[in-house]
């Protein structure tokens, strides 16, 4: 028998518990997100993003991205590696996907839906990741995103982490 089929849809505020539920299990499984958000049902529903997007099997939600504007620490980073300015960025962001599901073709999926949304809004897409996450690097880069530099990212008890930033493979159109 095969493996239900995977969907993906917009995020809407019935998946808020859900979506609260998968969060909490990937945070106790891989301390993601290493800071837990002072406000995790904004963090979920993503709260000034340009668009979120759930994944579902069977109809239980198994993983979720954001689409961003570009902002913050990574920035310049993104800017100097793409040679674009932060408004022709689009940041995937919060991406998550419940332990039992993944290695099925979820983050894959998120992932190819936010690079096609960003094109979309012709946007060019970048990500960021802690350098501790060595199994999200690897699957970056195993799908084509390439390392375009190195940053801190500075954590709200004072330590700092270090992060890499990843661009698309596919320059756009200027």
């Amino acid at each position: 028998m095969g493996r239900a089929p995977l969907g993906l849809r917009a995020w809407g505020s019935e998946d808020l518990t859900a979506s609260l539920d998968l969060l909490v299990t990937v945070h106790e499984h891989d301390n993601y997100p290493l800071v837990w958000p002072a406000d995790p049902a904004r963090w979920v529903s993503g709260a000034g993003a340009l668009a979120v997007v759930v994944a579902e099997v069977d109809d239980v939600l198994v993983g979720q991205v954001s689409l961003r504007e570009a902002s913050g620490v990574p920035c310049r980073v993104w800017e100097a590696g793409t040679g674009l300015a932060a408004s022709r960025l689009g940041v995937v962001s919060r991406l998550f996907v419940h332990p039992a599901h993944r290695r099925l073709g979820v983050a894959t999926a998120l992932l190819s839906w936010a690079v096609d949304e960003a094109r979309r809004r012709e946007l060019h897409a970048v990500l960021d990741v802690l350098a501790r996450s060595a199994g999200a690097c690897r699957l970056y880069e195993a799908l084509g995103w390439q390392r375009i530099g190195e940053f801190i990212w500075p954590l709200p008890d004072g330590s700092r982490e270090p992060a890499y930033a990843y661009t698309v493979a596919v320059t756009p159109s200027r």
